[in-house]
């Protein structure tokens, strides 16, 4: 149960998707994936009628943060519930798995499985209320933060799994929770054999150097410190001659545009959304990519966005703005990592990689991709997820439950 999961066809992130196909075409594992009926993102239909594993729910996106958005989310929860009542217990799942984009969500699917009386697994993505305190600015005495204290600590408490996608949240995990779970790892990644690829480009490009972005365009991501940097590299005269496309959307996107137009950025290009099966081309045909962050000390926790496996798996360089101790760039060796909302010392970054031989940028994104294969495989993060929830269903495979 995740309100933004979203068909592989989609544009955006799509790892339930991918690893429900995954776990059934290896392990024989079959998902229902509930989700809300719109995106986060401004993409319209999403393509759920074409998926037979998606159950979308009717759930409209809010058009912006804010009480709204909060709404939204109980809305999403209240249908979650409705959905877990009205199924026939002769239609009794497994195992429920509640992931967390948002708290409520994950709240529901715990009802839910306490109502089949069967084993729940907590997908911990976000780590939620402290995202709100320490990226969105709330007080830590908000009434929608102590709401969300109690639920995140109700939910550590009652899941029989937890499932970790930040490398860091086992910490955070147990300041909230003395007697936790079992918790197992299964990061972000991308699936391999259709993501990665050995094309080195050994010859050298003709026209500028392109720079590209591609994801959400969203406050977390930082692109205006994307495009305050491009007005740095613009007005530089002895930079080389460089391009830069952003892809995505997200509710920043005509912000950024305008920001873009005021700065009379010339070598800027806002790109539409592409279905996830385009994405891998698409990086391919960038000699940089970027990802900004905010500086926010919630990334002590660590990170791990689906496009930065994407990006290091396309086998190109990558500049990474932001401060965490937990840096796949810096672990890889597959590129540069400058600090968070430094247009200064991303504007440098960029120029330096842009100035490097082709040969040069190219070895360091084999690392990225070496790196990617090692750690970051869905096909095998899918069988580890498909053998924990399997081992709940069996016998003292986890807590009691019910």
């Amino acid at each position: 149960m995740n309100q933004y999961a979203i068909p592989e066809s989609a544009p955006g992130i799509t790892r339930h998707a991918t690893l429900a196909r995954l776990m059934e075409e290896r392990q024989g594992v079959r998902t229902t994936i509930i989700s809300g009926d719109g995106h986060y993102w401004n993409l319209g239909d999403a393509g759920y009628a074409a998926s037979s594993m998606f159950r979308p729910l009717p759930v409209h996106v809010a058009p912006s943060n804010g009480v709204r958005r909060v709404l939204n989310m109980l809305h999403f929860a209240w249908r979650t519930l409705l959905l877990g009542v009205r199924t026939p217990r002769r239609e009794r799942p497994d195992v429920v798995l509640g992931s967390s984009p948002h708290l409520f969500g994950a709240l529901a699917a715990l009802l839910v499985a306490r109502r089949f009386r069967v084993p729940f697994a907590l997908e911990v993505r976000d780590i939620w209320p402290l995202s709100l305190v320490e990226l969105m600015g709330m007080s830590p005495r908000h009434p929608l933060v102590l709401l969300m204290n109690v639920v995140e600590r109700l939910l550590y408490r009652s899941a029989d799994l937890i499932l970790l996608v930040l490398p860091g949240s086992e910490a955070h995990i147990r300041d909230v929770c003395r007697n936790p779970p079992r918790m197992v790892r299964v990061p972000n990644g991308v699936d391999a054999a259709t993501a990665s690829t050995d094309e080195p480009r050994l010859t050298a490009t003709t026209g500028p150097v392109s720079v590209a972005y591609a994801g959400a365009h969203g406050v977390p991501n930082a692109l205006d410190t994307l495009i305050d940097a491009w007005a740095i590299i613009e007005r530089d005269e002895d930079a080389p001659e460089m391009s830069l496309t952003l892809v995505g959307d997200g509710k920043q996107k005509d912000a950024l545009r305008r920001m873009a137009s005021d700065r009379h950025l010339r070598h800027v290009t806002f790109g539409d959304p592409i279905p996830k099966a385009e994405v891998p081309a698409m990086l391919r045909a960038a000699d940089i990519l970027v990802i900004t962050w905010r500086d926010s000390p919630l990334y002590r926790h660590g990170i791990s966005p689906n496009k930065l496996y994407d990006y290091m798996a396309a086998q190109r360089p990558v500049v990474i703005a932001v401060d965490t101790p937990m840096n796949p760039v810096i672990e890889s060796g597959g590129g540069l990592s400058v600090p968070p909302e430094q247009p200064a010392d991303l504007a440098a970054a960029l120029v330096s990689l842009a100035r490097a031989d082709v040969a040069e940028r190219d070895a360091l994104g084999r690392r990225g991709r070496d790196y990617v294969a090692e750690h970051h495989d869905l096909r095998v993060i899918a069988d580890r997820m498909a053998a924990e929830l399997d081992a709940l269903t069996r016998p003292d495979g986890g807590r009691a439950f019910g």
